[in-house]
């Protein structure tokens, strides 16, 4: 076999050049295989179910007659036990809030929430006020305090004593201590 050049090309190297193709395809077969795999993974990763990491129920907890207790990120909170998990994923802030059943929850001041510590920016400091009217709910009490190193709780309700009872009552869950995050509590003594 002659060459453009006039070499002739030896067995052996059209052996080689037939041997570096047959790679060259099987490693494009297995590249496009990989690549196909990578992206049906992340297509089944992202569109599975998210299961919710809200706020939770806590069973046998010891709280007053007529209130209950719930856990978020390993801060327990005692609420009336009217008070319900607000659905805020539609809203333009999501936050966990719990309060009384509201249809279309956006709007609800009152309650209490749960807010990221690093971008919660409060107009005063801890501890109850009187709010005034709030939004759409009729909440005049309001206030706050630091649950955990991650997260403030704030509270807000037409009554000053279930501010002061929310707040109070402000604890890490179990296996909180374990990470060693402290907790500020006990409001009632604010203005």
């Amino acid at each position: 076999m002659r060459h453009g050049d006039g070499n002739r090309l030896a067995t052996d190297d059209v052996e080689r050049i037939m041997v570096l193709v047959t790679a060259l395809m099987r490693s494009r077969r297995l590249l496009a295989l990989a690549v196909g795999a990578l992206l049906a993974l992340t297509f089944l990763l992202g569109n599975r179910p998210v299961s919710h990491d809200g706020a939770e129920v806590v069973p046998n907890a010891v709280a007053p007659r007529g209130w209950k207790t719930i856990e978020y990120r390993s801060i327990q909170v005692q609420v009336p036990a009217g008070w319900e998990r607000s659905d805020r994923d539609h809203c333009e802030f999501r936050f966990e809030h719990w309060g009384p059943p509201e249809p279309g929850g956006c709007d609800s001041d009152e309650g209490v929430a749960f807010y990221y510590s690093a971008t919660f920016d409060p107009a005063h400091g801890p501890g109850v006020r009187r709010a005034g009217p709030l939004g759409t709910s009729d909440a005049s009490w309001g206030g706050w305090i630091s649950g955990s190193d991650d997260y403030d709780v704030y509270a807000a309700a037409p009554r000053r004593h279930v501010v002061e009872g929310v707040l109070d009552s402000v604890r890490l869950g179990a296996g909180a201590a374990d990470r060693g995050v402290d907790v500020t509590s006990g409001v009632s003594g604010s203005t």
